[in-house]
């Protein structure tokens, strides 16, 4: 599932409606394919390893991979393990340090607080939520 969603996300990109169309570069599809495994999420030094992968520098990396993606690889990584994290709340009943723990937020607060950000709701509220939701379409069905 994993790797079919970042494929996916992958070939959006590329296919983004723009005057210069241009596949993705080879290095930035196998960046991204490492970046949205969520094995990849709690690496000590995941950055170090997109430089590998790329063959830039910090700097150039830094700077192709805004303008191919259009923000840094902190904010892609970061919505990454939201996103994850969504998946998380639902399938499981673990707590939010044991998610942000495991996704390699450096404490549950800076999950939470990320999470409030692109969510605009804290992970609690959106578990209930989403919970709520199905049970109700459950009950209607």
């Amino acid at each position: 599932y994993e790797k079919k969603l970042a494929l996916k996300f992958i070939f959006n990109f590329a296919s983004l409606n723009n005057d210069n169309i241009q596949p993705l570069p080879e290095w930035l599809v196998k960046t991204l394919g490492f970046l949205n495994d969520s094995l990849s999420f709690s690496m000590p030094n995941v950055y170090e390893k997109c430089y590998e992968i790329s063959g830039y520098s910090k700097a150039q990396f830094n700077r192709l991979f805004k303008k191919y993606i259009g923000q840094t690889p902190s904010e892609y990584l970061s919505k990454r393990k939201i996103e994850y994290s969504c998946n998380m709340l639902l399938d499981t009943k673990y707590n939010m340090s044991i998610i942000a723990n495991h996704l390699g937020f450096y404490s549950t607060s800076h999950f939470i607080h990320l999470f409030k950000k692109y969510m605009n709701c804290t992970p609690l509220q959106y578990r209930k939520r989403v919970l709520e939701r199905k049970s109700a379409l459950n009950k209607t069905s």
